[in-house]
């Protein structure tokens, strides 16, 4: 992929051609620092649902879920099948327009609040 912008050094638009590789690589303790959090919660939930998550595996949505290598990385660490969504970066809003489609929902859940 090239991307355009300025050369900050040079203060002259420029462009650089990148590789997922380099994103991988700049994202990467972003990525473990989830690995661990994901971790954590995994050791600390009941045995039932620690058997769904190995039997059902992990679900990742979003954009991010998207970038090269990282089903990779969570299944080689958590040795569980990874699912990485399709058009998981609009997960958020779909899942947006299905509580604003259920009014009761959507009312049990202002109620609450």
């Amino acid at each position: 992929m090239t991307v355009t912008g300025v050369d900050l050094a040079r203060r002259v638009p420029g462009e650089l051609r990148i590789k997922a590789t380099d994103i991988m690589e700049a994202i990467m303790p972003y990525y473990l620092r989830i690995a661990d959090g994901v971790e954590s919660v995994i050791k600390s939930v009941s045995p039932d649902v620690g058997f769904d998550l190995i039997s059902g595996g992990l679900h990742f949505a979003g954009g991010g879920s998207n970038v090269l290598g990282l089903n990779k990385l969570m299944s080689e660490r958590f040795s569980v099948p990874i699912n990485v969504h399709a058009d998981g970066e609009f997960s958020a809003i779909y899942g947006a327009g299905k509580l604003l489609s259920d009014v009761v929902l959507l009312n049990e859940i202002l109620t609450k609040h």
